[in-house]
């Protein structure tokens, strides 16, 4: 067999985790909010749902109630790979091709949150580095914020993996 059982069900769940956390952007568009400040670890928690899901039908499906470590590792990180990935895609392709009104906008709300925290982020990090954080915001772009996305979203849902490998395995 040239594609494993296990690597079906993860580009399926994948593409299903990614469709969710798609619809959940738009949801946040068409109400009229930033949906790109409103993506948060929701977004994340619908990528963990999803791995859950397959790593549990894999188990219960296919390996009749057991399922090894490495199994659930691999289904984890390929369905969180592929939701991240066309996720990231979607989002990219809207803000920069379709609507970059919402980039732009998006762009305005980081500075608007940066002069609201202003003080505290002074305190915190000094005034050069708020200069600097605030000139650098005008320069964001949707390979920024695509690769932002992908970043976070891949690096907490693979934490995700481990831990629901661990689990839903059973031997």
């Amino acid at each position: 067999m040239l594609i494993k059982d296990y690597t079906k069900i993860s580009l399926i769940a994948g593409v299903i985790a990614a469709l969710l956390v798609s619809l959940y952007f738009f949801v946040f568009y068409w109400l009229g909010k930033s949906p790109l400040l409103r993506m948060s670890s929701y977004d994340m928690a619908i990528v963990c749902i999803c791995m859950a899901i397959a790593m549990g039908y894999y188990r219960d499906k296919w390996k009749a109630g057991k399922m090894h470590f490495w199994e659930g590792i691999l289904i984890g990180l390929y369905t969180n790979l592929m939701a991240t990935l066309l996720s990231t895609l979607i989002i990219y392709v809207f803000i920069a091709f379709i609507e970059p009104e919402v980039l732009t906008g998006h762009i305005a709300d980081l500075k608007n949150l940066m002069i609201q925290t202003r003080q505290q982020v002074e305190e915190g990090f000094g005034k050069e580095a708020y200069t600097n954080t605030l000139d650098r915001i005008s320069g964001t772009t949707a390979v920024h914020v695509a690769v932002d996305v992908f970043i976070k979203k891949f690096l907490v849902c693979l934490l995700g993996t481990g831990f629901l490998a661990a689990i839903l395995r059973k031997n």
